[in-house]
């Protein structure tokens, strides 16, 4: 959401990916599996910074730099006007960053959501712009898809608890 607050150097169109696919509804159930790998790849992270930091003791700056760069590589890929996809990346890796180092570190049973929430904003974004029937129907699948998956995630990692 803070990104969002960096001016757009480009008209924004809406991304009809799915209505232009053979049966729409797949693809947005698709979009929505989008979810695992993501997941899998937050947590792993996670892990990986853990070990880095020796528990989030030492070495923070350097996880929270490399985040920042991370963010801002991804946002300079997508592909718009420099300085702003600059920008947008680097709050986003600060915020990522920010939710890291205060919030899912303590408990991973937060990282779902954490990972779920960006889905469904993105997917918000999207019928947001492209404001038609398809797109909103587009939106309610694949967020249903994320929160069902996002439930059952929740729950395994809640069992491997003591």
């Amino acid at each position: 959401m803070l990104s969002a607050s960096t001016p757009s150097g480009t008209p924004l169109w809406p991304d009809e990916k799915y209505a232009a696919a053979w049966v729409p509804w797949i693809g947005s159930f698709i979009a929505g599996l989008a979810f695992v790998p993501a997941t899998v790849v937050t947590l792993y992270l996670l892990s990986v910074f853990d070990r880095m930091t020796a528990g989030w003791s030492r070495r923070v700056a350097l996880v929270a730099a490399l985040l920042v760069v991370l963010g801002a590589a991804v946002g300079v890929a997508a592909g718009k006007e420099i300085w702003l996809s600059l920008a947008h990346g680097v709050i986003e890796g600060a915020v990522t960053f920010a939710f890291a180092w205060l919030l899912l570190r303590y408990d991973l049973r937060t990282v779902p959501a954490f990972v779920a929430t960006g889905i469904v904003l993105d997917a918000l974004h999207d019928a947001l712009a492209s404001a038609t029937a398809t797109g909103w129907l587009s939106f309610a699948i694949t967020t249903i898809v994320v929160l069902v998956l996002a439930w059952r995630a929740i729950v395994l990692l809640g069992k491997r608890d003591p």
